[in-house]
């Protein structure tokens, strides 16, 4: 039998060299040629993990003036588009039927189509104007993983070529050396964090509604790999809404940083939960989530060196599960 948990940490492991050498890659040069337009709209399309790497990169984007939007491939009400709005349409395979329609659609309404993809020769390939190749390479898991991290730092690029001041190579190279230690050190957090979210139970991931597609992403994986019932919700939300579930032998995993990670803390433990800290950003936080899991400081600095990081650990979480899933039921 295939041990797809052995090859999801294979596949995670690639992650820092992807990352270096798209940092050193010369920057694809999109709507630089003569007749296209600067984008008065930008459209992320796409679904799962390719919709999730999008809401990574849309905050940063936002803040840099654009207006961006991301929706799902498969909405019955797609976002109107037409001369002079970019539409991105994301799909590692190249094979998701709907991204590949919305893809056909934008194109047939004159906007000007990217097509994300890790396929060259795909549907979607040949539905875009043009294509920005992942150089993922081989998923052996065939668990969005390396294909993942190679979509967001796309993104990043594609952000850079159209915003001022977003130093894509920085922020790949600075994410690829984060990566390195956050996989470096995860004999002192790996065990223990596994352990704690090992039972069964449900699992919320927590984060700033700013950095929701790494919840989504995270929360996926715990789906998709150990077969755990996983969902991702805003911080703040929770408070109001997520609270309800939280009874003896909740588990929780909080990408901290929100002005909610004490209260959120408290609460859970108080009412018998239990909760996985990543990322903490002050002293003392470590000590009163059950279990503290650091990050670099290069990424605690740059929102989108996290958005790459992040999911390096609850990746490592998920295939660590999935491992000892396996071996039960073996």
């Amino acid at each position: 039998m295939i041990d797809r948990a052995h090859l999801l940490v294979a596949d995670l492991e690639r992650i820092p060299a992807i990352l270096r050498a798209l940092a050193i890659a010369e920057v694809p040069g999109f709507l630089v040629r003569a007749g296209v337009p600067a984008p008065s709209h930008v459209v992320l399309t796409g679904l799962g993990s390719s919709r999730f790497a999008a809401l990574a990169v849309q905050p940063t984007m936002q803040a840099a003036g654009l207006h961006v939007v991301v929706e799902h491939a498969s909405t019955s009400q797609p976002v109107p588009v037409g001369p002079g709005v970019l539409v991105v349409a994301v799909s590692s395979s190249g094979r998701t039927a709907e991204t590949v329609a919305a893809a056909t659609r934008a194109r047939i309404a004159r906007a000007h189509v990217i097509g994300v993809t890790n396929d060259q020769v795909s549907p979607l390939a040949a539905a875009a104007d043009e294509i920005y190749p992942l150089a993922a390479g081989v998923e052996a898991s065939g668990v969005a993983s390396a294909t993942y991290a190679a979509t967001v730092a796309a993104l990043v690029r594609l952000a850079a070529t159209l915003v001022v001041g977003i130093d894509a190579r920085g922020v790949l190279a600075g994410a690829a050396d984060a990566a390195d230690q956050a996989l470096a050190s995860r004999s002192s957090w790996l065990t223990a964090a596994a352990d704690l979210l090992d039972g069964g139970t449900p699992i919320h991931v927590l984060a700033d509604a700013a950095a929701l597609g790494t919840a989504e992403q995270a929360a996926l994986l715990f789906r998709e790999a150990p077969r755990l019932d996983a969902d991702a919700t805003d911080s703040g939300d929770w408070l109001h809404t997520g609270i309800y579930t939280a009874l003896p032998g909740y588990r929780a995993v909080l990408l901290a940083g929100t002005p909610y990670d004490d209260e959120l803390i408290a609460t859970i433990q108080r009412r018998g939960g239990r909760i996985i800290s990543i990322g903490q950003t002050r002293a003392g936080m470590a000590e009163i989530a059950d279990i503290g899991v650091p990050l670099p400081a290069d990424a605690l600095a740059d929102v989108l060196v996290r958005a790459l990081v992040e999911p390096v650990v609850t990746t490592a979480l998920a295939a660590e599960l999935w491992r000892r899933a396996r071996g039960s039921s073996a």
